[in-house]
This record gives C-alpha cells, structure tokens and sequence, in this order.
C-alpha cells in the first residue's frame, strides 16, 4: 500500500513483528525497504542533481522503478495483472533487493559530493525528507486524537508509530544540522558513524545475534528423538508445534522438508500420497492433514509429534487429536503438552520392493548417509528394485557393485535401481551434476581472467 512509504524513512512506523504490535501491510519482511535517512535524502539529492550524475542514473532509474513496482501502482499490478512469467509467482516485496543495491550506489555518491552540492538543492533533498516525517507524525496524531480515520487500526497502533518516529526524526534534524558543515572533513565521519549506528539499530532489532540454545533450545521431546541414531523422518500434527523450518536446527528430516527447496513434482504427489488431494495448483508449503501411519510409513516417517489438549481445546491436556488413529501409532514419549507417536506401519529409509512399491522379502542397509551420497548394502531374495526413499531429482548418479546404473523414478516420487537377478551387493547413490562442474568450470575461468586483469591493469 501507499502509506507503506512511510517505512521508508521510519521502519517499525507501523509496529514490529519483534515487539508483537506490527500493524502495517502483509509481512514485515516483504513490505519493509528501509536503507537509513541518509540513503533516502541522497535518493532525492540524486534527482535533483540529475545532469550532474553519469553513470549514478543507471541506478537512479533502477531504483525508482523498483519503488513503483514494489508499491501498489500501475506498474506493480501489471506484473500479476499480465502473469509475467518468473516475477508474477513471486511477492512483489522482493524487488526490494532492486532498491538495496541501487540506493547503495546512490548514498556512495551522496556522501562523495556532500562538500560541493550546490546549499539549495541539499537542503530541498533534506526538506522533502524531513517533511515526509512531519506528514507521518501529523497523520499519526490525527488519527489519535481528530477525524482521521482508515490510517490506522486503534489507538495503540497510532501510539506505536508515534514511539518508532521519534528516533528517525531526529536523526533527519541532526543530519540537517551536520549539512550545514559540509565544507569540513569530519563532518561526513560523523555523517556515516550515525549512520551505521541506525543500520546497527534496526538490523540488531529485527535479527539479533543469539546464542542458537536460545532459539532452538534442547527440550526433552527434542532429546528423545534425537537419540534415535537410526535414518528416518518425522511429521507433526497441523498446529503449534516444531513449524517445518525448525527441523532442520535439530538435524530432522521430515517429508514436508523445506519450503525454498520445493519441487513441484514432488509437492503434488505428497499432496495425493499423504493429504488425499489430486490438484495441480500447488504451494511450496507442503504441510500434513491427514495422520495415515500407512502413507506415513512409505515415506519413512517413523515419528509423529502430537499436541495435548483439554476438553476446551487448550494446552496442555491429555486429549489426542481425533483425526490420529492411535490404533496405528504408538506413544513412546510425552511431557506436559506433547506427545511423541511411533508409527506401527513404519518402513525403512532403504528396501527391497516389486516394480509398484511393495516390500519383499530382503535387506536393505544404509551404511551411510550424508547430504550428497548414500551408500547401501543389499541382500536380495525374490525382488525387482530397491527403494531408496528419497526424492527423485537430476544429478543423482548410482552405480551397482562398482559399475554406472540407471536410476529410476517409476515409483514416484523416490528413486529405485534395478537389482532384479542380483543376489547382493553394493549401491552407492551420489549427487554430482553437470550444472554444478559447469559452474565451478566457468567461476574458475573467470576467477583467472579477472586476475590476469588485474596484473595487466597494474602494469599500466
């Protein structure tokens, strides 16, 4: 929205997720562009100074039009209205890193030029600023304590926005003072080292560095399954407990896995596998709605993390969600508010099936598992593959008893070989694509003619 412009020069203008009292449009992180004041009065100063910027206008006009594309304008809605392949599917809030890196260059120049600007043009950048302030501050007040209405959702809003002003207030009126000595050298250090001391501010606030025990801290649940030193995956139930992007703190692996690193193909058939849905239109965030041990058990889960709730639905309780059959899961760790479930149809990470997917007779072992390679032992006895059941994706490699072998996907969406006739043996699966030697070919390349370059350059 257009009033978001207000987080421009103030960012917690509209509250802060940090503080629990963010009122302002979607989420913080996708509507905030907040670069510092100094950044903002050398983003006006750059167009006013047009004639006299080269190539600063590159980055002028990038910045600009980021702004009218990440704000509600013709041009930001163009790109859903027109479905632009590749920008429509994405929060148009990210053309925020457009903004970073073009009033990045625009400051540089600002504090480069500071000496010599023309007095007028300085302070007409600083006036429109500070004034966008003063206009942000008055709206805030009006809708406290006059007719204004719409810009605010209550009192306490209008109260938090007042607080957050303040400080970005009078760094605008103190920049204005320190222009006012531009001629001298230490005014542009004290320019910056106030600077960076707001950066600091908001960067500290809204991503602080803290101890990782503190923000994933061990719990007794967590220390049960974590003892488990055997390959497997938990689940949850849909509700306030462990949300997906923790797991991976702990070293879990979980079937809903991590939302960036989603792949289509695979989303729509969990969703079919697990969910019971046969829909096209798909979301990276696969999360659980049904609690089948039996579709559970395919995808190796072997552990489910239940809520415990009282008859008003609070926590903690000792009431089990209905939708979980516990005739299929057992209870082998609780505390207060959670329960930890063992799935009763559990299957192995690794086995030995038919060409659909059915475990026959034979071993499979996993002898090692790491990110990138997995090594399996294999005693077969009557089966056609076997199973490894993690996602089919390109730049997997296998090879079966030292020799290359084709990696299948008919029994999606995991990955199977072909051991029909092969009593035993080794499978080690490894993840080496051609996309990623190109790249490193090609970094490397470069890396080199960068500095031959560079000792050229010098030579000069």
């Amino acid at each position: 929205p257009i009033k978001q412009i207000f987080s421009l020069i103030a960012p917690d203008f509209f509250g802060s997720p940090i503080t629990n009292n963010y009122w302002g449009a979607f989420n913080y992180e996708n509507v905030i562009y907040y670069a510092g004041i100094l950044a903002m009065i050398g983003l006006v100063a750059a167009i006013l100074n047009w004639k006299k910027l080269k190539l600063e206008k590159y980055y002028l006009v990038a910045t600009i039009l980021s702004l009218f594309f990440g704000f509600d304008t013709f041009l930001g809605r163009s790109i859903y209205v027109l479905h632009i392949p590749g920008l429509s599917t994405s929060v148009a809030g990210r053309v925020g890193v457009v903004f970073t890196l073009g009033i990045a260059v625009l400051t540089a120049w600002f504090v480069n030029s500071l000496n010599k600007m023309n007095w007028k043009r300085l302070f007409m950048a600083w006036g429109v600023i500070f004034l966008t302030a003063i206009t942000g501050a008055g709206l805030l007040l009006g809708s406290k304590y006059f007719w204004i209405s719409g810009f605010v959702s209550d009192v306490r809003s209008a109260d938090v926005g007042l607080r957050n002003i303040l400080i970005p207030l009078l760094i605008t009126i103190i920049l204005g003072i320190l222009f006012i000595f531009k001629k001298h050298k230490w005014t542009v250090w004290l320019v910056l080292v106030i600077t960076v001391g707001e950066l600091l501010r908001f960067g500290w606030k809204y991503t602080t560095f803290s101890p990782q025990n503190m923000i994933y801290p061990p719990m007794e649940m967590t220390n049960f399954i974590s003892s488990d030193s055997n390959t497997f995956r938990i689940d949850r139930e849909n509700g306030e407990i462990m949300p997906p992007n923790t797991w991976s703190a702990y070293g879990w692996q979980s079937p809903s896995g991590y939302d960036p690193m989603s792949v289509m193909g695979y989303v729509q058939q969990y969703n079919k596998d697990l969910n019971g849905l046969e829909i096209d239109d798909v979301s990276r965030y696969s999360e659980l709605g049904t609690y089948n041990a039996k579709s559970l058990g395919k995808y190796n889960v072997k552990y489910l993390l239940a809520l415990k709730r009282d008859e008003n639905n609070n926590i903690p309780g000792n009431i089990l969600n209905k939708k979980i059959d516990q005739n299929e899961w057992s209870k082998v760790f609780e505390t207060k508010s959670v329960a930890v479930l063992k799935n009763n149809e559990y299957l192995e990470r690794a086995r030995i099936t038919d060409n659909v997917g059915n475990e026959v007779g034979g071993k499979a072992e996993i002898t090692s598992y790491q990110n990138d390679k997995v090594i399996i032992y294999f005693e077969n006895i009557d089966g056609e593959k076997l199973l490894l059941a993690d996602t089919y994706y390109p730049g997997w490699k296998a090879t079966l008893n030292g020799q290359p072998t084709k990696i299948g996907d008919e029994i999606k969406p995991f990955r199977t070989i072909d051991i029909k006739g092969v009593k035993k043996g080794e499978i080690i699966f490894e993840y080496n694509p051609l996309s990623f030697r190109l790249g490193l070919a090609i970094s490397g390349i470069s890396f080199v003619c960068w500095l031959v370059w560079l000792v050229t350059l010098r030579k000069h």
